[in-house]
């Protein structure tokens, strides 16, 4: 379950800014989503896009099956059709290196110039946190 400060901040955070905001996924979806992808989507994640959809939070970009319109058509089965892994890809930095959520459920990115894997949050709700926060 997302953590209740940041559920809180997201709602103030959309309320100011609507057309960041996608919309939100139906359990079918996050049904065909895993399916798809023959994985089980984070717990905190699934949350999140069931209630927001993919969207933007300041400039974090956060794709779902229906993203906002700041997010293009790609969709977050899109970002990892070719990926075949247990990672979960949910965004892009600004040079098109992965953030994903691992199967720990710890928030990475992988950078493709000095092959380096960077933590940067526990989990997608400190993640989030952390966005909100401008501390990444």
């Amino acid at each position: 379950m997302l953590n209740k400060f940041v559920l809180e901040q997201l709602i103030a955070f959309f309320q100011k800014n609507p057309v960041a905001q996608g919309k939100p996924t139906t359990d079918d979806e996050v049904l065909n989503v895993e399916k798809s992808l023959n994985v089980k989507l984070d717990e905190d994640f699934k949350e999140f896009t069931m209630r927001f959809g993919g969207c933007v939070i300041r400039d974090a970009q956060i794709y779902g099956i229906h993203n906002s319109e700041f997010l293009g058509e790609d969709t977050i089965i899109d970002l990892n059709k070719e990926a075949g892994q247990s990672n979960i890809i949910i965004s892009t930095d600004g040079w098109g290196n992965p953030i994903y959520i691992s199967p720990s459920k710890t928030v990475m990115i992988y950078n493709h110039d000095t092959d380096e894997l960077l933590t940067l949050a526990a989990n997608f709700s400190d993640y989030l946190e952390k966005i909100l926060n401008k501390q990444i």
